[in-house]
């Protein structure tokens, strides 16, 4: 998420309510800190998705996760640390130099696997080299919609949106993994979505649209 690194401006800016919610709470309610996370996949570097990967202790600027691999895509990785100038201001360096100097980067070069259980699907719409976790307990498999999939308004394969570096590349990827999405059953999971967390697909003609609903409560 946004994290907690925000001066009051740009806090009432992105509406960032960092009293009422924090990784640490979230955490808390299911009886973990953040000294137990031992791995971050980040989908990519955008600041509202890494922004807590660090964050201000005794004035200096250090892991939130102190005992985590922060795994990243490498043409992400890349692009974050030279980007273009339309992709400069979605990137800030705060969120992950502290992580590199202390050697908790791990890059990933393509399409490998490298935790058990999780699988990773590459998407460059949004942004290059964006890296989507495919999680699957060997009965269900959840697909981690990141940025192709937002909202679960963003179903309809042309709903992209305006960030997205490549919208007709976003389109043609949505498309691929809504086929592939209903024909397996899998679950799309939304990371933006403050009413709906995932769904199965179905289609309709020639619509695709929600299914089965998960709702989590706070």
């Amino acid at each position: 998420g946004n994290g907690t690194k925000w001066e009051e401006k740009y806090k009432k800016i992105y509406n960032i309510d960092t009293d009422r919610y924090s990784i640490e709470s979230s955490l808390g309610k299911y009886g973990f800190s953040t000294e137990d996370i031992t791995d971050v996949i980040c989908t990519h570097l955008h600041f509202d998705h890494v922004g807590g990967n660090t964050k201000i202790e005794n004035g200096k600027i250090v892991p939130t996760f102190p005992n985590a691999k922060y795994w990243v895509s490498k043409e992400n990785w890349d692009l974050a640390n030279h980007p273009s100038q339309k992709d400069a201001g979605s990137f800030m360096e705060h969120d992950w130099k502290v992580l590199a100097e202390n050697g908790m980067v791990e890059i990933v070069d393509g399409h490998e696997s490298f935790i058990e259980g999780i699988d990773t699907y590459l998407t460059y719409g949004h942004t290059k080299g964006l890296m989507h976790p495919v999680i699957s307990d060997g009965v269900q498999t959840l697909f981690y919609g990141a940025d192709i999939f937002p909202l679960s308004a963003h179903i309809p394969v042309p709903w992209v949106m305006s960030y997205d570096v490549q919208p007709v590349v976003t389109m043609q990827e949505k498309e691929e993994l809504l086929i592939k999405i209903r024909e397996e059953g899998w679950f799309l999971f939304f990371e933006h979505d403050p009413n709906i967390q995932a769904c199965t697909v179905d289609r309709l003609d020639k619509h695709y649209r929600m299914n089965e609903t998960v709702i989590i409560s706070e």
